[in-house]
């Protein structure tokens, strides 16, 4: 038998000592090196120079895109709601010239829209600018809401239409045809506080707006011509305490009462008045009938009165 083989032993060889640390500089300057010294990135800061050599030259030349016919937008190519009677029918070329815009505008132009906007409010006839947009070719649609006549403000100095708020409209776009379409109303001393587009600056004339627009489209079925507003009782009267009174074409009265929308306890409604105005047509005839005048009080609650106008005038006088 031989002898037995001595076991091997495997040393650990020893660990060999880690080299230093570089410093923070070093660190700093290897990062700056592989951040710049890369092929792309030397592209880069070689074409700096190039672009700003070459940019002015470029924005030089560079097509006027506003000028381009596709881009260029006329008076012509405004598309407003259209505007009912009596809206003037050349209300795109007025607001345009109001404020003062360039004949040829581009859609382009960031401000067009507001600018736009802004012309179309300040016409005395746009109660409000609802909605605008443009696109290609060139052209904006405006969609408004417009101001309508009302009533004819009848005073010394002339007759002056307002829509159902007491806005004061253009009178010059009103012929004397137009002017007798509408509700005339009389016994307003007062004259417009503002141009047109603007509020007249009364309660009564306000009131009197009101009632002209509940009546508006019975007004001429019923034989009425004017709206007779009472005098003014102080400067800070209420429209609940403003009686308007009518007047027919043969001279009778009917006592409307208190303008709409004022939510008086025991006022009736607009509806209740005009059914009461037309079932007194019903059991008496027309309001404008050839014969003696009426005053016609449709404001009971229970139900409406009917009296000679001579006699209801003599109580009045007596009264004061």
């Amino acid at each position: 038998m031989g002898k037995p083989r001595k076991p091997v032993y495997v040393e650990p060889e020893p660990e060999e000592a880690p080299p230093p640390k570089p410093s923070i500089l070093a660190k700093a300057g290897k990062a700056t090196l592989r951040t710049f010294f890369r092929p792309k990135r030397l592209l880069l800061l070689a074409l700096i120079p190039v672009f700003c050599a070459v940019a002015p030259v470029v924005w030089k030349n560079w097509p006027d895109l506003d000028s381009r016919e596709v881009y260029r937008l006329k008076a012509a190519d405004v598309h407003i709601t259209p505007p009912p009677r009596p809206v003037p029918s050349n209300l795109v070329e007025r607001a345009v010239g109001t404020a003062a815009l360039d004949e040829e505008l581009s859609v382009l132009d960031r401000t067009l829209l507001p600018r736009l906007a802004d012309a179309f409010a300040k016409e005395p006839w746009v109660k409000q600018v609802v909605r605008l947009r443009k696109g290609l070719p060139a052209h904006v649609e405006v969609e408004l809401e417009y101001r309508m006549p009302a009533a004819m403000i009848d005073v010394k100095q002339g007759v002056y239409p307002v829509d159902a708020e007491g806005m004061l409209l253009p009178p010059e776009d009103f012929s004397a045809a137009e002017i007798r379409r509408y509700p005339l109303v009389t016994g307003i001393t007062s004259l417009p506080g503002g141009a047109p587009g603007m509020a007249w600056g009364e309660t009564t004339v306000i009131g009197a707006a009101k009632v002209a627009a509940a009546l508006a489209a019975d007004w001429d079925a019923l034989g009425l011509t004017s709206i007779q507003a009472p005098p003014p009782l102080s400067a800070n009267v209420k429209l609940d305490d403003l009686t308007f009174e009518l007047r027919t074409r043969n001279g009778s009265t009917v006592v409307w009462g208190r303008p709409p929308g004022t939510g008086h306890p025991g006022e009736l409604t607009v509806e209740q008045k005009l059914g009461r105005l037309k079932q007194y047509v019903a059991d008496f005839g027309p309001l404008d009938a050839p014969g003696p005048s009426f005053e016609i009080d449709i404001r009971p609650w229970q139900e409406m009165t009917r009296r000679p106008l001579a006699s209801a005038r003599q109580e009045r006088f007596t009264r004061q």
